[in-house]
């Protein structure tokens, strides 16, 4: 596995060691057995903190599916899954809305980044900034990612569905937040 810096490798081997030495103290058996080796810490750390999403593979869109899912399971279970995790948590319960942060008058959308700044700007009393020209090259795709091969929208997969709900429950913060609709897998009861 490739890692970021010799410190983003070192603070994974402590993890490990730790997530090992404490499967061996919840298990029944642990106290006479000597596991040794990368694997087994390897395994013990993906056991505790459920990323077994990591070493799975995928070849086809129920493969995909069931690997997602246990990615979900490790979002759910707050495991250390570094900028990844942070990036995908659900974006109103980063906004700080306690009296130690400043306050929000306005949030722009994503799906509306041009709009949204104008008005910013113009709430703000500044000159509207200018957005450089989409390249291309800063496009998020993954035409070319074997995971990501499958549709929740539009599958009529019941893993599918299951997932897309579960997503809906993950990110209802953000739904109600900023005004999104459900998808309607997520509206049937």
């Amino acid at each position: 596995m490739p890692w970021i810096s010799a410190q983003a490798e070192a603070d994974y081997q402590r993890h490990a060691e730790l997530a090992s030495a404490q499967a061996l103290r919840r298990s029944p058996e642990g106290a006479g057995t000597v596991q040794s080796g990368n694997a087994s810490q390897y395994a013990a750390y993906e056991d505790a903190f459920s990323l077994k999403w990591r070493g799975m593979h995928c070849s086809g869109p129920r493969d995909a599916l069931q690997k997602f899912l246990g990615y979900l399971d490790a979002l759910e279970a707050r495991s250390p899954m570094g900028a990844q995790g942070f990036h995908v948590f659900p974006q109103a319960l980063k906004i700080d809305f306690v009296l130690r942060a400043p306050a929000y008058n306005a949030i722009a959308k994503v799906e509306d980044l041009k709009g949204g700044m104008e008005r910013i700007a113009a709430a703000a009393g500044v000159a509207t900034p200018s957005l450089p020209a989409s390249t291309g090259k800063e496009r998020h795709s993954n035409e070319n990612m074997g995971c990501a091969k499958f549709d929740l929208m539009t599958s009529d997969e019941p893993l599918a569905k299951d997932v897309l709900r579960r997503l809906c429950k993950i990110y209802a913060a953000d739904y109600t937040c900023f005004g999104y609709e459900l998808p309607e897998a997520c509206q049937e009861r």
